[in-house]
């Protein structure tokens, strides 16, 4: 996994940006890959971005339109 490769070689370089769904429960939204990557490398805690739609409505746009791009690697 070239994902996996690069955090390994340069660390985990952009944080997550995440969803609060219950108490201390957050739903990656976009940087699945990388979330991934990061826990098969052990990594038990991770920088992350917490969007809070309630607060700002044009943050929600931007974090759909960042979600489109965020597809699926091999």
């Amino acid at each position: 996994m070239e994902v996996k490769k690069s955090i390994k070689e340069a660390g985990l370089l952009n944080p997550l940006f995440v969803l609060p769904e219950k108490e201390g429960i957050y739903e990656v939204y976009v940087g699945n890959n990388r979330f991934i990557a990061a826990k098969k490398l052990g990594y038990t805690e991770i920088d992350c971005y917490v969007a809070e739609p309630e607060d700002n409505p044009k943050e929600m746009d931007q974090f759909f339109k960042m979600k489109v791009t965020d597809f699926p690697r091999e």
